[in-house]
């Protein structure tokens, strides 16, 4: 189980938050697509699935790469201060 006292401070409040934001706009996103290929062009729901395959690709090629930046450069570096 998590601990919720590691939400106490602001940091790992704000990390989280923040998260749980971009998972939500992302499928949000993903969810949008494939509606739009649908209704807008008429596709099956099968090829409006795949449609979004090269997005979801990307995003599963750019996570080890994004966690390889961050161990390089830091966690402080991509925030603007």
């Amino acid at each position: 189980m998590l601990d919720l006292r590691l939400f106490a401070s602001g940091p790992a409040r704000g990390a989280a938050i923040t998260q749980m934001a971009a998972a939500i706009t992302m499928a949000s996103v993903l969810f949008g697509l494939i509606r739009h290929f649908q209704y807008a062009y008429g596709w099956s729901p099968v090829r409006a699935g795949l449609a979004d395959l090269p997005l979801i690709i990307t995003m599963l090629a750019a996570t080890p790469l994004s966690e390889w930046l961050a161990a390089r450069s830091g966690h402080r570096t991509a925030p603007p201060a």
